[in-house]
């Protein structure tokens, strides 16, 4: 996607590259991972979590300075995810796919239930 944009807005993968890194080092980025369940389990989605845990660890952390990776109990006391602000990573996975080769750490976890009939004619 990324090289789909820089053709048709004639920005050079430098420069996009540069002011993705710089939003990320502002703490204003939003990462989504669609489909984490879609990456065969093998040496490639290894990586992938690997990636993603780094990138958590490194980059997304509460204004005092909490990441998933740390206390737990701590965490919860004194940064709640919706009011932190910072980087916000979204990872989403089918559910029978994803608990094959799950992320680490204190990870959020939401289950998102089926839609009826009504709700699907609404949507």
């Amino acid at each position: 996607m990324g090289k789909a944009l820089v053709d048709e807005s004639h920005i050079s993968l430098d420069c996009l590259s540069n002011a993705l890194n710089d939003y990320i080092k502002q703490g204003q980025a939003l990462i989504i991972l669609d489909g984490l369940d879609e990456i065969p389990v093998s040496e490639q989605r290894s990586k992938i979590i690997n990636l993603v845990e780094n990138f958590v660890e490194n980059n997304v952390q509460t204004p005092t300075g909490l990441s998933v990776f740390d206390n737990p109990h701590m965490n919860r006391l004194f940064d709640d995810p919706f009011r932190s602000g910072g980087n916000q990573l979204i990872v989403t996975s089918r559910i029978v796919g994803y608990h094959v080769a799950p992320l680490d750490g204190q990870f959020a976890h939401y289950t998102i239930r089926p839609m009826d009939e009504e709700h699907m004619k609404d949507f």
